[in-house]
């Protein structure tokens, strides 16, 4: 059996805990780096696409403040006149200076296919935004469904077999 000395002792230590120490303490400064890298990154994603409390059209005399409620009120007005399809809510986000629309509808499924019926929507409310109430810089409409109704007498059948 080997003499427990203080040489002994401090030769234990400093050969085999002392690459220990440095491994866990590279661990460790590497994952609060990777830390401060993904908080910067959360922090960019949540300032790039943030909801607007309004959306600010400017004119010659000064500058007119739109409510979100008041142009979600209004794309529902809009979405009125386009026959199967009702939007259930609306988001508006901005992303750097543009206005992204993130819209939820229900399709019924009667005589026009969803993107027509997309397509219209997009085109109606990009041109009343823009001509009623001087909102030009909407850059992007999304529009998903959550819901769809309709008989099956509207859809188109098929003469595929099965075996």
């Amino acid at each position: 059996m080997e003499d427990i000395t203080v040489q002994n002792l401090i030769n234990y230590f400093s050969e085999n805990n002392f690459d220990n120490f440095n491994c866990g303490y590279t661990a460790g400064t590497a994952i609060a780096f990777l830390l401060i890298i993904l908080l910067f990154i959360l922090h960019y994603l949540i300032k790039s696409r943030k909801k607007l409390k309004e959306v600010v059209v400017h004119t010659h005399g000064g500058e007119i403040r739109i409510a979100s409620s008041a142009i979600v009120d209004f794309i529902k007005i809009i979405a009125e006149n386009i026959h199967n399809i009702t939007v259930t809510k609306v988001a508006i986000k901005k992303q750097k200076n543009n206005i992204i629309l993130n819209m939820k509808v229900k399709y019924n499924v009667k005589e026009r296919s969803l993107p027509d019926l997309a397509d219209e929507l997009r085109s109606a409310v990009l041109e009343n935004l823009k001509v009623k109430l001087g909102v030009e810089n909407v850059s992007k409409i999304n529009i998903n469904p959550d819901s769809i109704s309709g008989s099956g007498s509207h859809l188109i059948s098929s003469n595929y077999e099965t075996k």
